[in-house]
């Protein structure tokens, strides 16, 4: 898969806190992945898990916002809700 298109990709410094990203999360009815000095942003009805998937298996995704309607996760929670995403995780035993 090829890597999926952001709406816009903004300059971390120019929303420089949490809040700052929640608002606008908020107010353009948004997805932003965190990846280094990037932050992309995504429609909500464009945003699926494939494309969580495909930015914390192939860039730096450090945190995600106004995901799945979590305000914030880090890089921890997103491969604990990508673990539990996965079926072949599950189907391996381990519960839901």
């Amino acid at each position: 898969m090829s890597q999926p298109v952001a709406k816009m990709v903004i300059i971390r410094k120019v929303l420089k806190t949490e809040d700052d990203i929640l608002r606008f999360c908020r107010a353009n009815k948004a997805t932003i992945l965190e990846c280094g000095q990037y932050l992309y942003v995504f429609e909500k009805s464009d945003f699926s898990e494939t494309t969580l998937r495909w930015f914390y298996n192939n860039d730096n995704l450090s945190a995600a916002y106004d995901v799945f309607g979590c305000l914030k996760l880090n890089s921890g929670q997103i491969k604990e809700l990508l673990d539990d995403l996965d079926p072949t995780f599950i189907s391996e035993g381990n519960p839901p």
